[in-house]
Parts: structure tokens; sequence; C-alpha cells
């Protein structure tokens, strides 16, 4: 049996549960586990050890032994404790994995600093952060012994081109739909998730933490827009988030579009839910009237649009590059420019008006990518596991 460590390396609270990565890890660790030939160990820190052994006392629950925990107090101890025959390292600027004897496989989801317009945002904002990514992604690609992407676009813009990585140094595996997450979850009862949450109307989601690359700002003027035209008056429909505004900088923004609405019951129609334990994202979707993805930028196909399209919710998306790279005829979903508020505006008057036919043309333009299971991306790990450590003999 392949030893397989995550090295969950962060030295604050890191969300296991509720953002991108943590959600990403969790199904594929779960896919590897269901392959029968991994055992899976993930290191953490103790300011992380309370939120990963509460989501992933379920897999434990199931496969035992297979998943072995793991808190260590620095990355020397963790060498000399830690029986792996290599690591995952799942974020490129976990420093301290520099420090881990056994080879590693790195995954690097996007330079999102990099890249145009978004650098302009993320420099400005956080220079300092981005200088040390700039010192640090080279350091890190070039120790790993395989680095994985989740799309071509990134691949080719900040692999090859960014990092200078030799072709055969990457390797290309695009996300699942979270099927077996999903199942593992269940579903609420739509009454007891509208009474969890307080959302006795009909709503609109988009369920991802506040982010300057996320676009909500944008969102939140194009829906109040949309509730000043008559059709919007009439259909009593609210706007959820999966965050709250003091959680980011750019809230004092968000909150300033939503004040600067004369008509109060149209700003309680924007609602912004807190994060969301994950066991409840899928009775979110499922009685949602339709997803919304305004995102400006992602290192690969949107979480949403998949989640969405699983639990038969219609969506409204951003043309960006990584969902375009999917997706061949956008003619199929309702799309829009996301730095276009009058376009997301039509976009969101199309979706409360969409009906079951919608979501079944967005999910057979998706067929194939919806058939594709979380242990299929754990098989193509498996390929480049084998390769690296057959290569290492």
């Amino acid at each position: 049996m392949v030893s397989i460590g995550v090295f969950w390396g962060y030295s604050f609270a890191a969300s296991f549960d509720k953002e991108g990565i943590g959600r990403y890890f969790f199904r594929l660790i779960e896919g590897m586990l269901s392959k029968q030939v991994y055992q899976m160990k993930i290191a953490f820190q103790e300011c992380n050890r309370e939120e990963i052994v509460r989501v992933l006392q379920p897999l434990k629950d199931i496969y035992g032994d297979k998943l072995e925990l793991i808190r260590f107090i620095n990355v020397p101890e963790l060498n000399m404790r830690a029986k792996v025959d290599l690591w995952i390292v799942p974020y490129v600027g976990l420093e301290n994995a520099l420090q881990l004897e056994k080879p590693y496989l790195l995954c690097l989801h996007d330079l999102v600093y990099r890249h145009p317009i978004m650098s302009d945002i993320y420099r400005s904002k956080h220079p300092e952060a981005c200088a040390q990514l700039d010192r640090l992604a080279p350091l890190m690609c070039a120790k790993a012994v395989a680095v994985i992407f989740n799309s071509e676009y990134i691949l080719q813009f900040d692999g090859l081109q960014g990092m200078g990585l030799p072709k055969w140094k990457t390797a290309l595996i695009r996300t699942s739909a979270p099927v077996e997450e999903f199942q593992l979850f269940g579903l609420m009862t739509e009454r007891a998730l509208r009474q969890k949450y307080n959302l006795h109307q009909p709503y609109f989601l988009f369920p991802s933490a506040v982010r300057y690359h996320k676009n909500h700002d944008r969102l939140v003027q194009a829906f109040l827009n949309f509730l000043h035209s008559r059709e919007g008056r009439r259909s009593n429909v609210q706007l959820v988030f999966t965050d709250l505004l003091h959680n980011h900088p750019m809230g004092v923004e968000i909150e300033k579009i939503i004040m600067s609405c004369g008509i109060v019951s149209y700003r309680n129609q924007i609602r912004f839910i807190g994060r969301i334990p994950s066991q409840d994202l899928p009775s979110l979707y499922r009685y949602a009237k339709g997803t919304i993805v305004p995102t400006l930028f992602e290192g690969n196909v949107p979480f949403p649009l998949l989640e969405s399209l699983t639990m038969d919710t219609p969506l409204a998306v951003s043309r960006i590059p990584v969902t375009t790279e999917l997706v061949k005829n956008l003619d199929h979903f309702i799309h829009f420019d996301p730095y276009s508020v009058t376009e997301m505006q039509e976009a969101i008057s199309k979706l409360w008006q969409a009906d079951e036919s919608v979501v079944k043309r967005q999910q057979h333009e998706l067929r194939d990518v919806l058939k594709r299971r979380w242990s299929d991306v754990a098989t193509e790990y498996g390929n480049v596991i084998s390769n690296v450590l057959n290569a290492l003999k």
C-alpha cells in the first residue's frame, strides 16, 4: 500500500471546510481512499486540529486506519514521525514544505496576482504578500517532483510561461463534480433548510467567500438594479452569499453599494448568511431558484458551476477562460461579461425566468464533465504518483 501525505502545513487557522482549497482536498482524499491502494496521512498544526478532525471524521469512520491524522509541531519533527512515500502540498505559499525530506507533488491552483487586471488589484492591496509569492513560488516549483494544474489556461500562463516549468514536470488534472461528497452529506428538507437560514423567500445563490476577484460588488449592484425593474419588484427574490461582510476589506465597499439603495426592503433582500458547514451546501443549492457565478478569475472551472448542476439548479455564469475552456457552446448557458453590470442584470432576469429546460440544457452541455468523479481525479493523481515513485527508484 502506498502511503501518501497531505501537508496541510498552515501555521494559522485555514478552513478545510468552507474554502475552495479545503473542499478540493476533502474530495481528493475521499477519492484516493476509495482506490483501496493508498493510505492517506493528513499532517496539520494545532491551530487546524479541531476543524480537520471534525471535517474528516466521516471519512475516518468509513476507512479507519487507512486515514491517519498527524498533528505536528515543526517540519523536522514531522519528517521523523510521518512514514510516507510522497507528500502532496496543497498551496504554493506553504514555505515550510521546503523542509520536507520526502518528495512532494505541488498543486498550483493559480497565481492570481500575476494575471492581467488581477495583478493591479492584488499588488496594490497586498504588495508584501505578492512579493513573498514572487520569491517563493519558483522555489516551491523547483523542489516539487511534479506540479499539478486544474486547467489548461493556468498550466500555460502560470506553469509553462510564468514559472518556466518544463512540460514533463507538469500534469493537467481537472476537477470533478462533487457527487460522492454530496451523497455522503445527504439533503435536509426544504423546510429545515429555510428555517435554519431564515430563507423564506425565493433566492439566488452565490456560495463564495468575499475576495477581490469574486466580484461580489458588481453582482450586488446588478441585483439591486434588477429589483428596481418591474419584474424584480414582483419577484420578492433574495440574493444569498455564504460569507459575512466584515470578513474581508471589500465588505466596506459592498456595504456602501447596498446602503446607496434608498428602498430598505431591497437592501434587506441581500443576505450574507456567513460560512456554512459543507454538509448544508447541497441543500442550499437544491432549493435555490438559481446560482449566479460572477467571478472575474478562477484557476479552474468554478466549483459552484459543477455543484449547482449536480443539484439540478440552473446557472448564470461569467465568461472567463477556465469556463469557456470547458463550455464549448455558451449559448446553452446564461452568461455575461463579469465587468458589465448591465449584462449581469440581464442574466439575473433570464435566470429568474428559467424553467427546468434551462438546467437540462446546461447539464447536457457539460455531460462529460458531470460524469467525471473524484475517483477519476484520484486515478490521475495515482498515475502521476506511480510515475514519480518509479523514477525515484
